[in-house]
């Protein structure tokens, strides 16, 4: 789909999770999205001599994208792209975690950031979509670099 600027690998990829919804072979199920979840939208306690996200020093801002239909997933995605970069080392640790306490799998991962990613570019209102096109890119890319996107 060069003429949207996806890249064939991202088309491939979304025909695969489209196939494996339509066969049932993965259970669909919904979150509450943030839809803007990253680590500029988190804002600590500054009355704490040391804030710390484990013991709830903090609060989440800008819930204007928020939806409670969303899909699994792609908020820790876009939190762990903006806290440790695209192949920053400790975003595995924090996407296994996040995949145990949902259990759901390394493909579940990818499909349910994808789906994500399709919702919004079918909604993309005030959304620029030379930008639109950049985050599916740099979610779809960090998900192969922490190897959530299986074999084909």
């Amino acid at each position: 789909m060069q003429e949207t600027g996806i890249t064939s690998d991202i088309q491939r990829f979304s025909e695969r999770c489209l196939s494996a919804i339509s066969n049932g072979s993965v259970d669909l199920f919904n979150v509450a999205e943030h839809g803007d979840f990253w680590s500029g939208n988190i804002v600590y306690d500054d009355t704490k001599f040391f804030p710390m996200l484990s013991s709830g020093d903090f609060f989440v801002i800008d819930w204007r994208g928020a939806r409670l239909d969303g899909y699994a997933g792609i908020d820790m995605a876009r939190y762990c792209i903006s806290s440790y970069g695209a192949k920053g080392g400790g975003a595995g640790n924090v996407l296994e975690a996040y995949k145990a306490s949902l259990n759901i799998s390394d493909f579940q991962l990818s499909l349910f950031c994808m789906a994500s990613m399709g919702r919004l570019g079918m909604h993309l209102e005030q959304f620029p979509k030379d930008r639109y096109i950049q985050l599916v890119k740099s979610v779809f890319g960090f998900l192969g670099v922490h190897e959530q996107l299986p074999a084909q």
